[in-house]
């Protein structure tokens, strides 16, 4: 949800504190695990991540694919070849595409964007998939 503030205040539940023998970075990579893992990624799942090319979809991509799963994810032009590099079985380049014309009938989708793709996603998942997200609704001030 972010925050440029010095403090926040969260509830409890929805925060783990860091160990002191990991680094940001390894505290980071939890995210996608955690995320993936509440929706009971498996083999041959098939999922959309969106956001690929950010620290957080970087990593989701290798975890699922480790997992067994087959990764749609969207990103722009200029991030096409990385993407494949890291993995994905179908990068969709939002640009010219339209996503929910390429990924549907999913098992699990991943939103990393929240708002419009949050609610997309029950279009394009299948009867019984799941939607996890990492993000709340966006809110204007």
């Amino acid at each position: 949800m972010g925050t440029i503030a010095e403090f926040v205040s969260v509830n409890s539940d929805l925060v783990t504190k860091k160990t002191k023998n990991s680094s940001f970075e390894e505290a980071a990579a939890l995210t996608p695990i955690q995320a993936l893992e509440s929706v009971g990624i498996k083999e041959n799942d098939r999922i959309l991540i969106h956001a690929e090319a950010g620290g957080v979809g970087s990593f989701a991509i290798q975890y699922a694919k480790a997992k067994g799963a087959i990764v749609y994810t969207t990103t722009s032009s200029e991030n096409v070849d990385w993407v494949k590099a890291l993995g994905a079985d179908r990068v969709i380049d939002y640009k010219p595409e339209d996503y929910k014309e390429v990924a549907n009938n999913l098992d699990i989708v991943f939103d990393t964007l929240r708002n419009e793709y949050t609610f997309d996603a029950f279009e394009i998942i299948k009867e019984g998939g799941k939607v996890t997200t990492i993000v709340g609704p966006k809110k204007s001030f």
